[in-house]
């Protein structure tokens, strides 16, 4: 009886939903998966003309959008400066310093102004310039060779383990 039912009311076009279903918010889709509500509707995390930096010694820049054979043209180091040109997927399309234009995971740049701040090169001087002698370390003294005996190390203070 309970077969001959379904078969009944789905014969007769289904059921008939709520109607507050919400395709972006499906329960159906997998924990990973990109189809989420919040991150869609919202702006991008790294916008276009920002600039971001590597954080990971293993990053690599892909010259075409990267596939499962697809290995880096060039690895990036720590702290690279990338200004970026677009998102697909989970990479960004970016551009070096160099004028290289490529495709670097996200998950291994960072916000470059969340971590550092300015781009200083080593040639160019920091904004309003910096006087003789300031921003120096002051010269670091050691004791001279000798005069004590030779170094050593003091008995660690760790008290003994009582046994009870």
């Amino acid at each position: 009886m309970a077969f001959g039912l379904i078969l009944l009311l789905s014969s007769c076009g289904g059921l008939q939903t709520s109607g507050s279903y919400d395709e972006v918010n499906n329960p159906l889709d997998s924990p990973g998966s990109q189809r989420r509500g919040g991150e869609l509707l919202g702006e991008p995390k790294y916008p276009r003309g920002s600039y971001v930096e590597v954080i990971d010694a293993n990053a690599g820049l892909f010259i075409g959008f990267p596939d499962e054979d697809t290995q880096a043209a060039r690895q990036l180091a720590l702290g690279t400066p990338l200004k970026v040109i677009g998102e697909r997927s989970s990479y960004l399309r970016v551009e070096t310093a160099e004028g290289e234009i490529g495709f670097i995971p996200t998950i291994m740049i960072s916000d470059s102004s969340a971590s550092r701040g300015v781009i200083v090169n080593e040639n160019q001087a920091p904004a309003g310039g910096v006087t003789e002698g300031k921003g120096e370390a002051p010269a670091a003294s050691f004791p001279e060779p000798g005069a004590e005996g030779p170094f050593v190390a003091p008995e660690p203070e760790v008290p003994p383990i009582s046994v009870e």
